[in-house]
């Protein structure tokens, strides 16, 4: 069926948001075949409210291992044709995975779809305008994308231990040419507040040690 996919999200201390980010995949016009939370070592209370708020979620324990590795056992759990993931404080335009599953059904050789994105500052209420939001349409935002369960099959899963795995995933992915789209819609809501900001400028590093990777991979063609 049209509607057979997962919903991955990993979780950490995800208290604040989570409520939010429940009620963005309930109301999804294509409802889910699975929704798994993968616990990264929570120490607040936001394993308990999915439990309350979203009992028919499946909730896997990942040991505080990291995010990367924490989907890799989200994915090796799921059973659905399509895969997609959102962050524990990221949201959803309501139609975001109808069209982008339809899109996979209608073309069966592209491996994946990716939406726009939307950060946005602040609390989140539509419309998002002005200095509260900066939108950037040509994404690989795992969030922001759709994917065919057999692409991690075919072009492996994300490297543990690392925080800016996304990147170095597409990186390989795109050497050994796998096939997507953009959509030019917005995809995801991405919220930018102090936590996830100070991840991004503590881990800077490895960033630019994938972005080198990266062009060694290019040069070397």
């Amino acid at each position: 069926m049209i509607g057979d996919y997962c919903v991955l999200v990993a979780i950490k201390n995800g208290e604040e948001f989570i409520r939010e980010t429940i009620e963005s995949i309930k109301e999804q016009e294509c409802a889910p075949t699975e929704v798994i939370f993968i616990d990264d070592g929570s120490q607040d209370r936001g394993i308990d409210i999915i439990s309350k708020e979203f009992s028919s979620a499946t909730i896997l324990q990942n040991s505080g291992i990291g995010q990367a590795a924490a989907l890799n056992t989200g994915m090796r759990y799921s059973r659905t044709k399509f895969v997609t993931f959102l962050d524990a404080d990221d949201l959803w335009p309501a139609n975001k995975n109808l069209d982008q599953i339809q899109f996979l059904v209608d073309n069966e050789d592209i491996d994946a779809v990716c939406g726009g994105v939307t950060n946005f500052f602040g609390n989140f209420v539509l419309p998002l305008e002005g200095e509260k939001a900066r939108y950037f349409a040509e994404s690989r935002a795992f969030g922001a994308s759709m994917f065919r369960r057999s692409t991690f099959e075919k072009y492996g899963y994300f490297e543990p231990g690392h925080i800016h795995f996304p990147f170095s995933w597409w990186s390989r992915a795109i050497k050994v040419n796998i096939t997507f789209v953009y959509s030019y819609e917005n995809a995801l809501y991405r919220r930018v507040h102090k936590k996830n900001e100070e991840n991004s400028s503590l881990n800077r590093s490895e960033l630019l040690e994938h972005v080198r990777n990266h062009f060694r991979r290019v040069l070397n063609e």
